[in-house]
């Protein structure tokens, strides 16, 4: 692609003379056309997307196996050298002494990287029984607090519990808030990992009869065998799972449908709305907010802890359950706009990614976005 010659510059505006919807598109070329040819910096590749979509047609470059509604008529793509020179001289002329626009709108190109978001990481704050609150994002290893003779303890980004010394039980919460995850080790040795947006209450030394915690959120479990003393984990006034040395999965975010627990070795039974339901490795319970309990067996469990492996999974999901994963790990909120298709998607995708990668995948299903309030809202709606 060149610069524009005179003959070049006649056709364009015989062109625009045809559309009377480009009359000021024309007025503004015909202005800045002396002030283009001054400045030999602009190269017409570079601003070739934005004519694109000018002459109407967004999808040319980036989605070919997308079909297009609108196409450009062939006459018009020999004008491209010459209206993408004279409309990047009227970016220039027009924005440089005006500031960025807050709302970016994303569609074919990366979301500018003022506004992409990153993937999550590693980082929680932990509330100890005075009610002091610790960030433990940034945490050295070492000893982190000392409860009743309980020490707290923080090493390669796990948090751990001594409590050989215990005297006095209290109780923490581990929490994590959006675009985090976390690893601790209770004080009996139970191995538990939260999601984004996610808790755990317990004590800081198991000496009664039973193992109890509270969990909200996801989180996954590998419990420490005593068959002694029961392990029970209490998700709301209603569901509560009780295991012996077992690991499961328990998905409970308030937002979500249903409070699934999924088993993976052992067994656990559930108890929900005076319900009982014992598992075997591969199923999975759902507790409904009507107070049914299903039992679904034949879990894809590789889905279920996509998360903990640091993927996204997707299988059989719709796209608003995907947007609530993206919400959660990305620390961003969704606004839903017109109709979104209501269909199904598979797959996996890793959790490392930037924002703008995911939503690459989600633009198959024919949908677009907009960042808004400078990067902490996506706006979703349909082509």
């Amino acid at each position: 692609m060149g610069f524009a010659t005179e003959l070049e510059e006649e056709d364009l505006f015989a062109e625009l003379d045809k559309r009377s919807e480009d009359e000021d598109w024309r007025s503004m070329i015909q202005e800045i056309l002396m002030e283009a040819e001054k400045d030999p910096s602009y190269q017409p590749v570079i601003w070739e997307p934005m004519i694109m979509e000018m002459l109407g047609d967004k999808d040319i470059h980036h989605q070919p196996a997308i079909r297009r509604s609108r196409l450009i008529p062939l006459p018009w793509l020999r004008y491209a050298a010459a209206i993408a020179l004279i409309f990047g001289a009227a970016v220039f002329l027009f924005t440089r002494d005006r500031k960025p626009e807050k709302d970016t709108v994303y569609e074919d190109e990366d979301i500018p990287l003022k506004y992409d978001a990153l993937p999550g990481k590693n980082g929680a704050t932990l509330t100890l029984a005075n009610g002091n609150i610790i960030v433990l994002d940034s945490l050295g290893n070492g000893l982190v607090a000392e409860q009743g003779g309980t020490q707290v303890l923080l090493k390669d980004g796990q948090l751990t519990y001594d409590a050989a010394g215990a005297a006095v039980v209290s109780y923490n919460t581990i929490s994590t808030p959006r675009g985090h995850q976390f690893h601790i080790q209770l004080p009996d040795g139970t191995h538990v990992w939260l999601n984004a947006a996610s808790s755990i209450v317990y004590p800081t030394a198991f000496i009664d009869k039973e193992r109890r915690v509270k969990v909200s959120g996801e989180v996954y479990l590998e419990v420490a065998k005593n068959a002694d003393k029961p392990f029970k984990v209490q998700v709301n006034e209603h569901t509560e799972i009780e295991a012996l040395g077992t690991r499961f999965n328990i998905n409970a975010y308030l937002d979500e449908p249903v409070i699934s627990a999924t088993l993976l070795e052992g067994a656990i039974r559930v108890s929900a709305y005076a319900q009982q339901q014992t598992l075997s490795p591969g199923q999975q319970s759902q507790v409904m907010p009507t107070g049914a309990v299903k039992l679904v067996d034949d879990i894809n469990i590789s889905q279920v802890m996509a998360w903990k492996n640091d993927a996204f999974g997707f299988d059989g999901k719709s796209i608003k359950e995907i947007m609530r994963q993206l919400s959660r790990w990305y620390d961003i909120d969704i606004v839903f706009e017109g109709d979104i298709p209501t269909i199904t998607l598979g797959g996996e995708m890793g959790r490392d990614i930037k924002l703008s990668k995911a939503l690459d995948f989600l633009q198959e299903a024919g949908l677009r976005f907009r960042m808004e309030n400078n990067g902490k809202t996506l706006r979703v709606y349909s082509k």
